[in-house]
């Protein structure tokens, strides 16, 4: 039987309607903006409708321009709209708690899975963003060390 190829439009609006109807949906990543969490090939995330979201939670969102991202809420702002920022990027951008597809709930790495819930990704996760500073200043010496650009 050959695999099913979809284009990413269609997984997104895949995912966002099983998202919707109550389902945890499980998608494959893509990119380097969620570095070092997520690799551009072999990791994946489940996700899960919003219900609350919080400070340190990764979310699935889509621009209105149709294009989606993964990013961890780094803000939420006192008007509600969020603050997020990929673990591999150097800058944030505003997202409004309506393009919110799907948070993360847990997300595989070197084929093993990983709960956002558990101890030691949550102290990862505050570390992260607490590292933010220095962040912006090592990560460009380390990408031009590696020969990588952004």
């Amino acid at each position: 039987m050959e695999p099913l190829q979809i284009s990413a439009q269609e997984l997104t609006a895949l995912t966002e309607e099983l998202i919707a109807g109550g389902k945890r949906v499980e998608i494959p990543t893509r990119g380097n903006s969620m570095r070092p969490m997520l690799s551009f090939e072999g990791s994946f995330v489940r996700l899960a409708a919003p219900t609350a979201v919080k400070r340190g939670d990764v979310a699935l969102y889509r621009y209105p321009n149709g294009l989606c991202a993964l990013h961890r809420i780094v803000k939420i702002q006192k008007d509600g709209t969020l603050v997020c920022r990929g673990d591999g990027n150097l800058w944030t951008e505003t997202v409004k708690p309506e393009w919110i597809i799907g948070v993360m709930t847990d997300f595989c790495r070197n084929g093993k899975w990983i709960s956002a819930n558990a101890i030691g990704y949550r102290v990862y996760s505050r570390v992260w963003m607490a590292l933010w500073p220095l962040r912006r200043i090592a990560m460009p010496i380390w990408q031009a060390r590696k020969g990588e650009r952004k």
